[in-house]
């Protein structure tokens, strides 16, 4: 989580426009990952295949505009909703 932190700062001042944002979603990704993991007691790389297979990397993009300012416990009702269709 370092290097990608590190990265995204260095990036930010480089005037590429689109890096930042792109690492910004994916330090999303990763804090919900992370964040996820610890909520459920589940090792992380399994939050993460469960994750991938089931669209909620997929929604964790599309809607990181909407969901990134909200605070975990909101993000966290929209992914046990899709983990709970999908099963």
């Amino acid at each position: 989580m370092i290097g990608v932190a590190s990265f995204s700062a260095r990036t930010e001042k480089g005037g590429d426009a689109m890096v930042p944002q792109t690492m910004s979603k994916l330090s999303f990704k990763l804090f919900c990952i992370e964040k996820y993991a610890d909520r459920g007691g589940i090792p992380s790389n399994e939050v993460f295949r469960l994750f991938a297979e089931n669209g909620v990397l997929r929604m964790l993009d599309e809607d990181y505009d909407l969901l990134h300012g909200h605070g975990f416990e909101y993000i966290a009702g929209d992914i046990d909703r899709i983990l709970e269709r999908r099963s």
